[in-house]
C-alpha cells in the first residue's frame, strides 16, 4: 500500500460510519429532523413578510368593524319606531307623561321634540308692535271670549277633533307654519321623532302655500333686490 492509499483510508472509514448512522435512523428520527428543518427555515424567513401579513390582518379587522358599525347605525336610523300615544283624555295624557305643546296645539309625549315652541311664543314681542305682545285666541269668530293656552289644552277632551276649537289671526297662523317647518327640518336632520302635525306632509304643503301667498302680497315685492348664483348641481 502506497502512501496515498494510507492517507485516504481513515476518510473512507469515516464516511462508512457516517452512512451507516444515517441508515440506522428510525422513521421517528426522520420526522424529528424534518420538523427541525421546517422550524429553522421559518425562523430564517425575512421579518418583513410577517409584518405585511399582520398589517393586512389588522386592516381587514378594522374595515370589518367599521362597516359593521355603519351598517348597524343605518339599521337603527331606518328602523320603524313604535308609536307613542297620549290616550283620549287629559288624565290618560298626563299618566303617559304627555304635556300640551303650544306650537301644534296638541298633547305630545315627552319623547317628541319641542323645537321652536318657545321661539314661537316669544315671536310677537320681537315685532315691536304696541298692540301685540303675545298670541291671542278666542272661542269663536266673533271673538267674544279670549282663551288661554291652559283653557285651550282642555279642548282636546271636551271638543271633538272635527269641530272648531279656537280661532286666531292670520299672523299667528303664518308664524305657526314657519316654526313648524323649522321644527320639521331640525327633527329630520337629527333623525328624531316628529309629532303628527309636524310630520304630516299635507300640512307642510299647506303651510308652504300660506307663506307663499302672504309673501306675494308683501309691499315692495317687485323691486329688483333678489340675487343668485349659477352652478353645476347634483342630486
Amino acid at each position: 500500500m502506497n502512501l496515498f492509499e494510507k492517507i485516504r483510508i481513515p476518510q473512507a472509514r469515516y464516511q462508512s460510519v457516517h452512512l451507516s448512522e444515517e441508515e440506522s435512523l428510525t422513521e421517528d428520527d426522520h420526522e424529528y429532523l424534518l420538523q427541525k428543518h421546517i422550524l429553522r427555515a421559518s425562523l430564517n424567513r425575512p421579518k418583513w413578510r410577517s409584518i405585511i401579513i399582520y398589517t393586512a390582518i389588522a386592516a381587514l379587522a378594522v374595515s370589518f368593524i367599521t362597516i359593521s358599525t355603519l351598517y348597524l347605525q343605518l339599521l337603527h336610523q331606518h328602523a320603524p319606531r313604535p308609536q307613542l300615544l297620549c290616550g283620549t283624555s287629559i288624565a290618560e295624557a298626563r299618566e303617559a307623561g304627555c304635556t300640551f305643546d303650544r306650537l301644534t296645539k296638541a298633547w305630545l309625549p315627552a319623547e317628541c321634540p319641542r323645537y321652536y315652541e318657545e321661539e314661537y311664543l316669544r315671536y310677537p314681542s320681537t315685532l315691536n308692535m304696541t298692540n301685540l305682545t303675545s298670541w291671542h285666541y278666542w272661542e269663536d269668530r266673533a271673538t267674544t271670549k279670549e282663551i288661554t293656552d291652559q283653557e285651550m289644552a282642555v279642548f282636546a277632551e271636551t271638543r271633538p277633533l272635527h269641530d272648531m276649537s279656537w280661532v286666531s289671526t292670520n299672523r299667528m297662523h303664518l308664524a305657526h307654519c314657519a316654526f313648524v317647518l323649522m321644527r320639521r327640518a331640525d327633527a329630520e336632520e337629527a333623525g328624531e321623532r316628529m309629532d303628527a302635525t309636524t310630520e304630516y306632509i299635507p300640512h307642510m304643503k299647506h303651510c308652504l302655500q300660506m307663506l307663499l301667498d302672504a309673501a306675494m302680497k308683501a309691499p315692495g315685492i317687485d323691486r329688483p333686490l333678489a340675487e343668485g348664483q349659477v352652478g353645476f348641481g347634483a342630486c
